[in-house]
């Protein structure tokens, strides 16, 4: 995955004054003079940043935002649960659940 970044700077300037009432113009980059030989104008930079995404990173963006919109809860398996239990009809396979457990058990040792 590559992401290119670019910066662009754009040169602004300033108009101002002279004490005796002139306009002095700044030109783009350049403080422009007075008579007395100092500075009047003043530049500013207006900055402006801009990203490219490759196709793969803007695909990896994409599915993030598919999987920030998908519940975590699987409702219909918690209701189903919900149902069996108010009504007594839950069952737990002692075996299975200890099947399960040692089974995570192996998967995090394995990890580390």
């Amino acid at each position: 995955m590559a992401i290119g970044i670019t910066r662009k700077t754009q040169s602004v300037s300033t108009i101002k004054k002279n004490q005796s009432g002139n306009k002095a113009e700044g030109t783009a980059g350049k403080p422009s003079k007075t008579s007395g030989g100092k500075s009047s104008g003043s530049s500013a930079s207006n900055q402006t940043d801009s990203v490219n995404l490759t196709v793969s990173a803007s695909q990896l963006q994409e599915l993030e935002n598919r999987i920030n919109g998908m519940s975590v809860v699987d409702t219909q398996a918690v209701e189903s649960v919900q149902q069996q239990l108010s009504s007594g009809n839950y069952e737990i396979d002692d075996e299975r659940t200890a099947d399960k457990l040692i089974e995570s058990e192996r998967n995090l040792a394995g990890s580390e």
